[in-house]
C-alpha cells in the first residue's frame, strides 16, 4: 500500500483555526446531569515558539450528600496530547499511569438512558476520560491536575490559543470561588502585539516575552480564554530547539539521545511571489446535502471564488447522480468569470445520488490542457458514500490514478467529509495518494473550516518540498515527506540525533516548475537543556500522529495490531497519551513513594523541608568541602518550564537555601535544579 503522510494531524491543526479544550468535569451521573461542583479553576499556559504546555487545575466538591464513585472528563482537542494527570483526595496525591488499553468511553448513568446533551456538547468529539479508584465522600473535595502539550495554530504571523472556560453547560450560572489564568510566552521572533479577548487582564510585553494574567473571584465561569499574538514578519526562516539527554534520564529506543524541533516558515510579506493555480472546486449536491449543509457549501464556494488570484484558472464541478461543470474547461479568473461562478453557485439544488468517481474524473480531465507551470489543486467535499458511478473504494482509487496518468499531470487533492455517513477511508486514501490532506467535519462546520483552509492553500510557495541535513545525522523526522509550503504558514519538524554538531538544513522543491533550494544553519545541543524537556514529547506526539494515520489505513488486522503496538510503546515510554489508542489508569498514591525529604549525592547531602510544601520550601545542604560564592535554585515544572528562580551568596560547609512565595504555583510536581560551585543537584518536590 502506498504510504504518504502529507495529511498529518499536525498539519491539519496548523492550517485550521480550532479551539483547544476546556475545564474538566467530574461526572457522577451523566444521564441525569449530576456532577461535582467546580469550586476553582487554575489554567497556566507556557509557550515557547508556538509550542504550548498547558496545566489545568480544578477543585471540585461533592454536594450530592452521598459517597459516590466519579468519572473525570476533560474536553481535550484531538490535536492536544495529555502528558500528566494527577489528583489530590483525602490528604494524598495520586498519579495516573499510562496503559496500552484503549480508553473506555463509558459514562456513568442510568442503564438504557441517553447521556445528557449538555454533557455531550461540552465534552466534544475527543474527550479524555478517567476513573479514579477512590470514591469521594459527601462534602469533601478533590483536585485534578491535567497537563497537555499542543502545537498552536498559526497563520501569517498570528498565533492563537483558545481555552473555552465557559462552564455554564455543566454548572449553569453558579459562582466559582476563583478563576486564575496565566499565559507566559517566550519567542525568538519579535512579538509585536499580544491580547486577550473579552477579559480584563494584565498584559506585560517585551520584544521576546509576553505575560498575560487574570483573576476572577465569585463569578460564574462564562468567559473563554482566547489569546492572540502577532509575530514579526521580517524574521522568517528556521528556528531550532534542541536538547541532548543523558543515558540515565530517558531511554526508549536506539534513535539517539538528541531531540530537535524546527519551526519552518517561508517568506510571508506582501511582496512574496506565489505559484499560480489551476483550481477545481467539487461540490456534492446529492439529496443528503439538502438543507443546512448545501447552503453552507454554497457560502463556502462563494468565499473561495471571491478570493482566487488573478492569474489563476478555475472551474466548479457539482455532482449528484449526474455531474455538471460551470465551464467546459479550466477558465482564466476574471471579474466576468467570477460573476458567472457566483451566479452558478446560487442555482445549485440538492437531489439525487452520490457519483464521486464521475465528479473526480471530470475534474481531473480538465487539467489535461492547462499551464503546467501552475499548481493543480482540487478541493472536494461530500457528505456521503459513493452510490452512483463506480462505488467500490479500490475501483474509485484506480480510476482516479488512471485519469491522472492519462492527463499526464499531477494534482493536489484535498478532501472534506461532512457528517457521520462519509467514507473516511476513501477520502483519506484519495488525499494521501494525491498530495493533499483529508479532514472530517460536523454538519455545522463546513463553511468555517473550508473558508479558513482555503486561505492557507490559496498561495503555494514551495511544492514537492524535501529536506536533507549535512552532515546527515538527524533521523526519524516527522512529518516525512513534507507537505507543500504556503505563504503565511508554518511547518514544525521534529527529529532525533546522536551526534551533537552544527548542521545545515536544506529545503528543496519547485516553484513555477523551477527547482528552488533554501539552506539554514542549525545548532544541535550537546547537553541536557532542562527548560526544553518537552521536546521528547513533541517528537513522540508527531510520531504517534503519523502512526495513527497508518493504523486507519491498515489493510489487515495483523497490520493494524503491529502499528498499535508501536503507538503503545511510544505513548507509554514517552508519557504521551493518544486517547484513541492508550489511556490513563489509577497508579495509586505517590506522596509517600516519590517525595522524600532527603537525598545524598557524592558531594552533598540535601534535606528539603517540608516536602510536600504549600508556600515555601527550604533546602538544607551539607558538604565536606567549603561552599562559597553564589548558589542558585531553578524551579521547573515537570515539562521543563521555568516557574521560579532563587539565588544567594553562600559560605561554609552547611547552608540553607529558601524558596519562598511559591503559593501561586499550581499543585503538582516540580524539579529544583540546585547549582553550587559548578555542581548541579536535581531534586523533585511536590506542591499541595
Amino acid at each position: 500500500m502506498k504510504r504518504f503522510f502529507q495529511i498529518l494531524l499536525i498539519l491539519q491543526c496548523l492550517l485550521l483555526w480550532q479551539p483547544l479544550s476546556g475545564n474538566g468535569v467530574v461526572i457522577i451521573n451523566g444521564t441525569q446531569g449530576i456532577y461535582l461542583k467546580m469550586l476553582s479553576s487554575d489554567v497556566r499556559v507556557q509557550v515557547q515558539n508556538q509550542i504550548a504546555v498547558v496545566t489545568s487545575t480544578q477543585v471540585f466538591v461533592n454536594t450530592t450528600g452521598e459517597k459516590t464513585p466519579m468519572r473525570y472528563a476533560f474536553p481535550l482537542h484531538s490535536n492536544a496530547n495529555a502528558i500528566d494527570l494527577r489528583w489530590y483526595i483525602k490528604g494524598k496525591w495520586h498519579l495516573a499511569t499510562i496503559s496500552k488499553s484503549t480508553q473506555s468511553d463509558s459514562i456513568p448513568g442510568e442503564p438504557g438512558e441517553q447521556i445528557a446533551q449538555n454533557l455531550l456538547t461540552y465534552m466534544g468529539d475527543s474527550p479524555l476520560l478517567f476513573s479514579p479508584l477512590d470514591s469521594i465522600e459527601p462534602d469533601s473535595s478533590v483536585t485534578f491536575v491535567l497537563k497537555y502539550v499542543e502545537l498552536l495554530p498559526y497563520s501569517f504571523g498570528v498565533v492563537k490559543f483558545a481555552y473555552p472556560n465557559d462552564y455554564r453547560l455543566i454548572q449553569d450560572d453558579q459562582f466559582v470561588d476563583q478563576q486564575h489564568f496565566s499565559f507566559e510566552l517566550e519567542s525568538e521572533r519579535t512579538i509585536e502585539n499580544a491580547e486577550i479577548a473579552e477579559l480584563n487582564a494584565n498584559i506585560l510585553l517585551t520584544a521576546h516575552e509576553a505575560t498575560i494574567t487574570s483573576d476572577l473571584y465569585e463569578q460564574p465561569a462564562m468567559i473563554d480564554y482566547e489569546v492572540q499574538y502577532q509575530l514579526s514578519s521580517t524574521e522568517l526562516g528556521v528556528y531550532s530547539l534542541s536538547t541532548f539527554l543523558p543515558d540515565s534520564l530517558l531511554y526508549c529506543d536506539e534513535l539517539g539521545n538528541g531531540y530537535v524541533s524546527l519551526i519552518v516558515e517561508p517568506e510571508s510579506n506582501a511582496n512574496t511571489e506565489v505559484i499560480e493555480k489551476n483550481f477545481s472546486l467539487i461540490i456534492d449536491r446529492s439529496g443528503s446535502m439538502a438543507g443546512v449543509k448545501v447552503e453552507e457549501a454554497k457560502r463556502a464556494a462563494k468565499f473561495i471564488v471571491e478570493h482566487l488570484n488573478f492569474g489563476d484558472q478555475f472551474n466548479i464541478i457539482d455532482f449528484s447522480t449526474a455531474v455538471k461543470s460551470l465551464f467546459p474547461e479550466m477558465t482564466p479568473y476574471t471579474l466576468g468569470h467570477k460573476a458567472e461562478a457566483l451566479a452558478y453557485i446560487d442555482q445549485i439544488v440538492a437531489s439525487g445520488s452520490t457519483n464521486i468517481s464521475g465528479a473526480l474524473t471530470t475534474s481531473i480531465q480538465q487539467f489535461l490542457t492547462v499551464d503546467t507551470n501552475k499548481a493543480n489543486i482540487i478541493i472536494f467535499f461530500t457528505d456521503g458514500m459513493a452510490t452512483a458511478g463506480i462505488t467500490s473504494t479500490p475501483d474509485i482509487l484506480g480510476q482516479v490514478q488512471a485519469t491522472v496518468q492519462t492527463a499526464e499531470t499531477e494534482i493536489f487533492l484535498f478532501t472534506f467529509g461532512i457528517g457521520s455517513d462519509v467514507d473516511k477511508k476513501l477520502l483519506t486514501l484519495l488525499a494521501l495518494e494525491n498530495g493533499g490532506l483529508a479532514d472530517f467535519l460536523e454538519n455545522e462546520e463546513l463553511e468555517e473550516k473550508i473558508t479558513g483552509f482555503f486561505l492557507t492553500i490559496n498561495n503555494p510557495v514551495l511544492l514537492h518540498t524535501q529536506f536533507s541535513f549535512s552532515p546527515d545525522i538527524i533521523t526519524a523526522v516527522y512529518p516525512d515527506p513534507l507537505p507543500n509550503l504556503y505563504k503565511g504558514q508554518q511547518l514544525i519538524l521534529s527529529g532525533r540525533y546522536d551526534q551533537p554538531s552544527d548542521v545545515t538544513l536544506t529545503l528543496s522543491g519547485k516553484a513555477f516548475n523551477l527547482p528552488v533550494t533554501y539552506e539554514f544553519p542549525i545548532h544541535l545541543a550537546d547537553s541536557n537543556d532542562i527548560e526544553k524537556s518537552f521536546l521528547p514529547k513533541i517528537w513522540a506526539k508527531q510520531a504517534i500522529d503519523k502512526y495513527a494515520i497508518e493504523f486507519n489505513l491498515a489493510e489487515s488486522e495483523s497490520e493494524a495490531d503491529s502499528i498499535q503496538a508501536i503507538i503503545d510503546s511510544l505513548s507509554i515510554c514517552y508519557g504521551v497519551i493518544s486517547t484513541k489508542f492508550t489511556s490513563f489508569e489509577d497508579g495509586g498514591d505517590v506522596t509517600a513513594v516519590e517525595f522524600e525529604e532527603s537525598m545524598t549525592t557524592e558531594k552533598f547531602n540535601v534535606v528539603a523541608v517540608p516536602n510536600p510544601f504549600q508556600k515555601q520550601i527550604a533546602f538544607h545542604i551539607a558538604s565536606a568541602s567549603e561552599m562559597t560564592g553564589n548558589a542558585s535554585i531553578l524551579v521547573l515544572d515537570n515539562t521543563g518550564n521555568k516557574v521560579a528562580f532563587f539565588e544567594k551568596a553562600v559560605s561554609g560547609t552547611s547552608i540553607v537555601l529558601l524558596c519562598n512565595e511559591l503559593d501561586t504555583l499550581a499543585p503538582g510536581v516540580y524539579y529544583c535544579v540546585i547549582t553550587i560551585n559548578s555542581n548541579t543537584i536535581i531534586q523533585m518536590i511536590l506542591k499541595v
